[in-house]
């Protein structure tokens, strides 16, 4: 599907100030670096060490690190025959990860996630035309803390054949992983060669590497994992409460991730950009319903273009905590302009409860508004089939003479293109005739059908073999 160029949040003097602004950061705050031996790789490179122990890294160092990042990184489905092009202007949405709770369809309460509620929304997403991604929408309560990344991991592998958007909090979080999608992709170089699997690290913000951090950058690079070093800038919590402040303290800390991966490993996959979102003054919460998700989205967009290097945002999640009108205007919001915004990789969609929440329901919906968002996103093509001239001569002349199709629903040109030109919406979205004898039926319970309808039907055909499955189910 063509689509417009995207739209600049940015002005072109402004990403030229921030890059300006981020670079100043590294190079006279710069960052607190834990790992002794990022710390000698930085400085015989030509990074500094000022009184206070911080590494301050020279303007020309991050120019280079940037040179060597690719602009494009090829990821693949789990069965290596879709190719996404993680590249500047191709978007892509996922869901989101690290939930604890969800909504109990049955109960239409909230309690904790078990791991059941990740396979369900796995096999709900690997359904979903929206979703390009995977990730795991829950931490399984009933999982040993310590396997439970690698536990999610192992069943987005079994039930999706997507490529998966992992988190970690440690580098044993990944290393299980990757021997896991090893065995997937049957072998070491043959994952490298079609990775199916990207994940990100969050450096802690203001401008903090701890020695996890970069263990875990250095594995990807290594590895042949695409990766990206995704802070939390939020305004008036890890980052000032200016945008313009937020946006530069981001900038600075995912170029400073880069910096660290590109010395060790030159040439590694890596995408650009970090959370810049409101903090409530009245919670201390960090807003994902916000504006300022989907305007900081967009301007880390401009800073990806301006970098050539692909670019990370969240969209279409919601501070509410029910699928309710909040959560449709706060999740099109931010879909709308991430997809206007040319952003990547469009992580969250789905998030309810400011990143805490799933309710299956809302992924069904959400699916939808990128269905949506992308049909309005898409230019006109003008042509002699569609400015349909000959079409408008014939029903015009026959409405006076009463002679052939009189209106333009019975011309055989709108049978043959209505598909094509018209947004046909899903069944669950309301645009029956009002009828005052019919029992009115809630989108919620449309919805809840839906997500019935996909978890009441026979799965898909497992791409992974039963004896595959039962290696992966070995790992501890």
């Amino acid at each position: 599907m063509k689509h417009f160029p995207p739209l600049a949040f940015l002005a072109k003097n402004q990403v030229e100030q921030l890059h300006r602004a981020a670079l100043r950061l590294l190079s006279t705050t710069g960052i607190h670096l834990a790992c002794l031996q990022a710390r000698k790789l930085l400085k015989e490179a030509g990074a500094t060490e000022d009184r206070d122990g911080r590494i301050l890294i020279p303007p020309a160092m991050v120019e280079d690190a940037i040179a060597k990042a690719p602009s494009s990184v090829s990821l693949y489905s789990q069965t290596g025959d879709r190719e996404l092009s993680l590249a500047m202007d191709h978007t892509y949405f996922s869901p989101g990860s690290d939930s604890l709770y969800v909504i109990d369809l049955k109960t239409d309460k909230m309690r904790r996630a078990v791991l059941q509620d990740v396979v369900d929304n796995v096999r709900i997403v690997e359904q979903l035309d929206g979703f390009d991604f995977m990730m795991s929408m829950g931490l399984p309560e009933d999982t040993e803390p310590s396997r439970m990344y690698p536990a999610v991991f192992r069943e987005m592998l079994i039930h999706s054949t997507k490529p998966i958007l992992a988190t970690s909090t440690c580098l044993a979080d990944l290393e299980t992983p990757y021997e896991m999608a090893k065995l997937v992709a049957g072998g070491e170089e043959r994952f490298r060669d079609k990775p199916f699997f990207v994940t990100y690290v969050e450096p802690e913000s203001p401008l903090k590497f701890e020695s996890n951090i970069v263990g875990r950058l250095w594995f990807c690079g290594e590895k042949g994992i695409p990766t990206m070093g995704v802070a939390s800038s939020n305004l008036g919590g890890g980052g000032p409460i200016t945008m313009e402040g937020g946006l530069a303290q981001g900038i600075a800390e995912s170029l400073a991730a880069l910096v660290l991966l590109q010395l060790k490993h030159p040439g590694a996959g890596f995408v650009f950009g970090s959370n810049t979102w409101a903090t409530d003054m009245r919670t201390a919460i960090v807003c994902y319903g916000s504006p300022e998700c989907a305007t900081s989205s967009a301007a880390y967009a401009d800073m990806g273009r301006f970098y050539e290097l692909p670019s990370w945002a969240g969209a279409g999640c919601t501070d509410a905590h029910r699928v309710d009108a909040q959560a449709g205007e706060e999740a099109f919001q931010s879909i709308l302009l991430a997809l206007q915004a040319g952003a990547t990789i469009v992580h969250d969609v789905g998030f309810l409860a400011y990143g805490s929440l799933y309710d299956a329901r809302f992924l069904i919906l959400t699916d939808e508004m990128i269905a949506r968002a992308r049909y309005m996103w898409r230019p006109l093509e003008v042509n002699e089939d569609n400015l349909a001239l000959q079409v408008i001569d014939d029903v015009a002349r026959a409405s006076v003479k009463r002679e052939g199709p009189t209106v333009y629903l019975t011309h055989p040109h709108t049978a043959r293109n209505f598909r094509r030109s018209l947004y046909v919406a899903p069944q669950f979205i309301d645009r029956s005739t009002i009828n005052f004898a019919k029992a009115e039926e809630t989108l919620l319970d449309k919805l809840a059908k839906k997500v019935e309808d996909i978890l009441t039907s026979e799965p898909p055909q497992p791409t992974i073999p039963a004896a595959l499955v039962e290696e992966l189910r070995a790992f501890k």
